[in-house]
């Protein structure tokens, strides 16, 4: 996952008020789509269909580092 895309994971778990990733995970798809509604977010194919697959586990990687 590029950097673009790891940000875009530590917004959201931002957003969402740094729920736990099991919590989170269901609702990335609905995320994904408000955001692309309104205009904050432009993903190629490939990588949202990477953040749709991404299991708890990943995420909770990607956001470890977050403070």
């Amino acid at each position: 996952m590029g950097q673009r895309q790891s940000e875009f994971l530590r917004m959201v778990w931002k957003t969402t008020d740094r729920i736990c990733s099991r919590q989170l995970r269901p609702f990335v798809g609905e995320l994904i789509l408000a955001l692309k509604h309104h205009d904050e977010l432009t993903l190629s194919p490939d990588i949202e269909a990477q953040f749709l697959q991404m299991s708890p586990s990943t995420m909770d990687r990607y956001t470890s580092s977050c403070d």
